[in-house]
C-alpha cells in the first residue's frame, strides 16, 4: 500500500524490485492524490515498470467503521480482498482483473521504506509463511507489548513476553500460507471489540499474536543476526558505507532492506541509485514565508546551527517554522522542518551561514529547509 507515499520511495521500491525480478506481479494500492492527481511521476513509474495500481477505495471496506482506521490497519483486509479476487478494477490504466491463480509466492511489504538487492522470492524455498524478527523480546519493547495488551489483554501478553518481536513490515510465503495469515489478521480487525484498541502500529501487535499463538501453521522464522531481511531500526544488520549493501552479523548480504530511512547514509545511496531526477526544489517562500528561501525534499544544516530551546514540536506545516524563526530575530537564521518538528538554526557568522546554504543538500522526502533571504 502506498498511501501518501513520496515518489522517491516509490521509485526505490519498484525499480530495485524490477531490477532483480522482471516477471513478478507488483500490485500496489495507491491513494487517489498520489495516483492520479498529485504525481504524474507515480503514474509514469507504474506504467514503465508494469505495476498494477489499484485505487485505494475505502468504500469496499466492511464494517463501515473500518474506513476510519489508520492505513496500517485497514491494509490487511484490502490485501485479503486482492487474494480473494473480489476487486474488479475499472481504471483503464489497470486494464485487467486480478485472480487468485495469478499468485504462487506472495510478498507483503511496506513500500515507503523497502529496497531489494536481489530477487526476494528466492527466500521462499519451501511451503509456509516466512516471518522476520527484530531480535528483541516483547518484554523489552514498550510499543509492541502495549499493542498486544490493549488488543488481546494481559493474559495473552504474559504468555508472549519472552517471545521475540516480529516485524509486520515484511511478510511472505506461498499463496496458501499468506492467505491464511491475512484471514487471521482480518478476523481480528473486523471483530466487534477491536475499535477500542485501534491506532497506528497496532497491526504489529496482532501480527505477533497471530504468529506466536500458532493461528497459522508452518511459520518459518528468520532472525536479524543471520537472516536476509534487514529491519534497520533493530540496528543489528549494518550498512556498508558508500554502497546500497546491508550485511548481517555473519557478513551475508540482505536481500530485502526494510526501514532504510533509519540510516541516512543508506537512504542517500539508494536515492542516488534509483531516483533518476533531481527531487530537490528551491523556491521563494510565500504564505508567511516571504522572507525565506526554501528547499523542498532537501535537508541542509545537518548537525549544525542548533541552539537551546530551538526545537519546536507539534508543527505539521513548514510555514509554522517560518513564523517561529521570525519570532526569534536575535537567534534564528534558518530551519529544517521534519515531520511535525521545526528545528530552528542559528549562525552568527555570515560566512558560516553562506557556506551551509551552498552545501549539497541531503535528499530527504517531505523535509523542508528554509533560510532568511540575504
Amino acid at each position: 500500500m502506498a498511501s501518501n507515499i513520496h515518489d522517491m520511495n516509490l521509485a526505490v521500491f519498484v525499480k530495485s524490485l524490477r531490477e532483480h525480478n522482471r516477471k513478478c506481479r507488483i500490485v500496489i494500492f495507491l491513494d487517489e492524490n498520489t495516483y492520479m492527481q498529485r504525481s504524474p511521476l507515480a503514474k509514469a513509474l507504474c506504467e514503465k515498470y508494469d505495476v498494477t495500481a489499484l485505487p485505494l477505495t475505502l468504500s469496499l471496506l466492511e464494517p463501515e467503521e473500518m474506513r476510519k482506521y489508520h492505513p496500517s490497519t485497514y491494509r490487511w483486509p484490502l490485501l485479503l480482498n486482492v487474494l480473494n479476487a473480489s476487486l474488479e478494477p475499472k481504471d483503464p490504466i489497470i486494464g485487467q482483473r486480478i485472480t487468485a491463480s495469478t499468485f504462487g509466492k506472495v510478498l507483503l511489504a511496506d513500500i515507503r521504506d523497502t529496497a531489494f538487492s536481489s530477487d526476494p522470492f528466492t527466500i521462499v524455498e519451501t511451503p509456509g509463511l516466512y516471518a522476520f524478527g527484530e531480535d528483541t523480546r516483547i518484554a523489552n519493547e514498550g510499543w509492541n507489548s502495549g499493542w498486544i495488551k490493549d488488543c488481546w489483554g494481559t493474559v495473552v501478553l504474559n504468555q508472549l513476553v519472552q517471545k521475540d518481536v516480529i516485524c509486520s513490515g515484511i511478510v511472505m510465503g506461498t499463496f496458501t500460507a499468506v492467505y491464511a495469515y491475512l484471514k487471521a489478521m482480518t478476523d481480528k480487525i473486523v471483530s466487534a471489540d477491536f475499535q477500542k484498541c485501534e491506532r497506528n502500529g497496532v497491526d504489529q501487535g496482532i501480527h505477533n499474536v497471530v504468529l506466536h499463538k500458532n493461528m497459522v501453521s508452518n511459520v518459518i522464522f528468520h532472525r536479524q543476526s543471520n537472516g536476509v531481511v534487514a529491519h534497520m531500526q533493530a540496528n543489528i544488520m549494518k550498512h556498508v558505507s558508500g554502497t546500497t549493501e546491508v550485511r548481517n552479523v555473519e557478513g551475508k548480504t540482505a536481500i530485502i532492506v526494510h526501514q532504510y530511512d533509519r540510516d541516512k547514509d543508506l537512504m542517500k545511496e539508494l536515492f542516488s541509485k534509483w531516483v533518476d531526477w533531481d527531487p530537490k526544489v528551491k523556491v521563494k517562500g510565500t504564505d508567511g514565508c516571504e522572507n525565506f528561501e526554501l528547499l523542498k525534499d532537501g535537508e541542509l544544516f545537518v548537525k549544525v546551527g542548533d541552539f537551546r530551546d530551538g526545537n519546536i514540536y507539534g508543527k505539521p506545516d513548514f510555514h509554522e517554522c517560518c513564523k517561529e524563526c521570525q519570532n526569534r530575530p536575535n537567534e534564528c537564521t534558518s530551519f529544517v522542518h521534519v515531520g511535525k518538528v521545526c528545528w530552528l538554526k542559528s549562525f552568527k557568522k555570515k560566512h558560516e551561514f553562506e557556506l551551509e546554504i551552498h552545501k549539497e543538500a541531503r535528499i530527504t522526502p517531505d523535509v523542508t529547509s528554509g533560510w532568511l533571504a540575504t
